[in-house]
């Protein structure tokens, strides 16, 4: 990231937009244990941290992506259930109420209720962490636009593909119309 600070500063004039190749793409990795030692969420927070805000990703692949997670995917805790607490019987007459504790807080003050997790809904990640679609839009929230294109449409052969779904993804960027949007674009090679 250092090399990418000082590279970018030198290089860098009046442009609005800086075109990062490269990162967050962990699924190129060889082995798959190599891949969780990356987490996008750290890279993205480094990127912003040193360059600005991110404001779309384009994805360059052989396979697409959910940008979200499907219900039936998604485990949930479970916990035991609470134990009952004993009622204690009302005080009859005659009873001896010196043995009462008297009341810790004030009149008027409420006791703190104690944290419950059992009372919310928790997911289980269980080392499934989000890919870069899920994580992006999860971020930017609901001014993210998600699209995903075959390489197809662009050219007849990879380097065609590869240099018009840039071009036209980088004028989108710079059309007035988007500005308030968040892009995240997959485009899907066949191999």
């Amino acid at each position: 990231m250092e090399l990418l600070k000082e590279t970018v500063s030198s290089k860098k004039t009046n442009q609005k937009f800086v075109l990062l190749e490269g990162l967050c793409n962990s699924q190129k990795l060889s082995n798959a244990n190599d891949q969780l030692e990356l987490r996008f969420m750290d890279e993205i927070f480094s990127i912003e941290s040193i360059f600005g805000e991110v404001k779309a990703v384009i994805g360059l692949q052989f396979a697409q992506e959910l940008e979200y997670i499907r219900e039936t995917d998604i485990e949930y805790e479970k916990f035991d259930p609470k134990p009952v607490e004993a009622v204690k019987p009302p005080k009859g007459e005659g009873e001896d109420e010196e043995d009462e504790e008297p009341p810790a807080e004030e009149e008027g003050e409420k006791p703190a209720k104690k944290f419950d997790p059992s009372e919310f809904q928790w997911t289980k990640t269980n080392k499934k962490s989000k890919n870069l679609p899920q994580l992006f839009q999860g971020m930017k929230g609901i001014n993210t636009l998600h699209e995903c294109k075959e390489a197809a449409n662009f050219g007849a052969n990879h380097a065609a593909q590869t240099a018009e779904c840039l071009d036209q993804f980088c004028g989108r960027l710079q059309d007035s119309d988007n500005s308030d949007k968040y892009l995240y674009q997959q485009v899907i090679f066949k191999h």
